[in-house]
């Protein structure tokens, strides 16, 4: 992304909505013609260049905006959306990945499962360290498993 070239497209936003994907983003749910295309050498660049214009605002790690929780809280309520969205229930299984990625959230994870149900199921601190284990030989045995790369 940062130094492979690309496309930005100018597009009539008469269509466009927030449907609510999870993803800072407005969808258009037809089909919109392209008024004009600039290719992209450097993406970095270009969106360097679209903040000094005052067009986006970057936020450069571990900076983020005044509206995402510091301690990453917002990802709980996002995976609680995107189970209701996927119409598959609450369970603890849902939270292995946010808990792996975000391990510092597993008391708020477990409060919210308790919430959901009573009887719910929740996360045992020396559970981590079977969740690292699996998701490190996950990762070592297919190349596609990369999320645990840098943590």
């Amino acid at each position: 992304m940062f130094s492979n070239s690309a496309s930005l497209y100018t597009v009539l936003d008469t269509s466009f909505e927030d449907i609510h994907t999870g993803f800072s983003e407005l969808v258009s749910k037809e089909t919109v013609d392209i008024k004009e295309e600039e290719t992209i050498k450097t993406v970095y660049d270009k969106l360097k260049e679209l903040e000094k214009k005052g067009k986006i605002k970057l936020y450069h790690y571990p900076d983020k905006p005044e509206s995402i929780p510091s301690d990453n809280s917002d990802l709980i309520e996002k995976q609680l959306m995107y189970q209701k969205k996927s119409q598959k229930d609450v369970t603890k299984k849902c939270f292995e990945r946010l808990v792996l990625l975000h391990p510092e959230l597993l008391d708020k994870i477990n409060q919210k499962l308790k919430e959901i149900n009573q009887n719910s199921e929740t996360f045992k601190k020396e559970e981590l360290i079977t969740l690292f284990s699996k998701a490190i030989k996950k990762q070592t045995t297919n190349q596609e498993e990369q999320y645990l790369k840098f943590q």
